[in-house]
């Protein structure tokens, strides 16, 4: 289909994430609101990338060319990802690169690494205003992991993104079409995750919509599953401090002003609860069997 062809009311939601077919691609119309030269993930390769705004018929992309001057002779870029089709994009790190956006997409992912934090987080907010209208990304982790044919994951396994926010972690399928299709999982209802080499696992509670029980995550390296492990407790115990300290100010605003406000309020010093909930929840044991 030409793009020409396209309207200001064409459902870009249709439109292939990525668009490799060189007689597929068009011109970009909307304004460049970010370029410069950046690596890819993968090989480290320079190219030249530009973040492309919207404009009418033209949904906000990002797309890279070889060199600059190809861009200039408006030659097809090398490669296009159309933003509005992203579930998310958030900042990426691992053992090799620290300064990375990640565009995760229901089949695949695509990354590329900036030089310094000031980089990443021009690029990174320029998106998220396109994609989302504000600066802020959807899930602030994601991992791709391979869920084992295990426990919890007799049903749910193969390969899926874990997502996390601060209030729920969510289940991806890899290739899944539908949003509808996400599984989500409030963090009050993990009770305890850790990991052992590339094995992570997460332990269910029996109010979660996947029912009591273990997950047994694969990931692609160790420093991975020390992350996930890391970062999902952390958000665990951020939230248990948010609601310790809401319930510290309702029981203040509800106590009578002859009572002593002090009395029974052990949640006052709602960290030192918080911490020992932490070393509780968090488990690296050696004993755990994921065989």
């Amino acid at each position: 289909m030409c793009w020409g062809c396209f309207s200001s009311k064409t459902d870009f939601s249709t439109l292939p994430a990525i668009s490799l077919n060189r007689s597929l691609l068009f011109p970009s119309a909307g304004p460049i609101l970010c370029s410069g030269h950046l690596r890819m993930f993968k090989t480290l390769k320079t190219k030249y990338f530009t973040l492309c705004g919207e404009a009418p018929g033209y949904p906000a992309c990002l797309e890279y060319y070889d060199s600059k001057q190809k861009f200039l002779n408006k030659e097809t870029p090398k490669y296009r990802i159309f933003l509005h089709n992203c579930f998310s994009i958030n900042k990426y790190s691992d053992t090799r690169q620290k300064y990375c956006i990640a565009l995760n997409m229901m089949d695949d992912c695509f990354c590329f690494v900036l030089k310094n934090e000031k980089e990443l987080e021009d690029w990174l907010n320029s998106m998220l205003l396109l994609q989302n209208g504000e600066p802020h990304s959807t899930y602030e982790h994601v991992w791709q992991v391979n869920i084992q044919k295990k426990e919890l994951g007799s049903n749910i396994h193969g390969p899926y993104r874990l997502c996390l926010t601060n209030e729920a972690v969510t289940f991806v399928k890899l290739g899944a079409k539908y949003k509808s299709e996400f599984i989500n999982v409030p963090l009050q209802f993990i009770k305890r995750c850790g990991f052992r080499g590339r094995v992570f696992y997460m332990e269910m509670g029996r109010m979660a919509i996947t029912g009591a029980g273990d997950f047994w995550m694969e990931t692609k390296e160790t420093n991975m599953a020390f992350n996930m492990c890391v970062n999902i407790m952390n958000f665990m115990t951020n939230l248990n401090c948010r609601k310790e300290k809401i319930e510290f100010q309702q029981r203040m605003r509800n106590s009578s002003k002859d009572e002593n406000p002090y009395s029974n309020t052990h949640s006052t010093f709602f960290g030192y609860k918080t911490k020992a909930s932490y070393l509780s929840l968090l488990d690296f044991s050696e004993d755990r069997n994921y065989n």
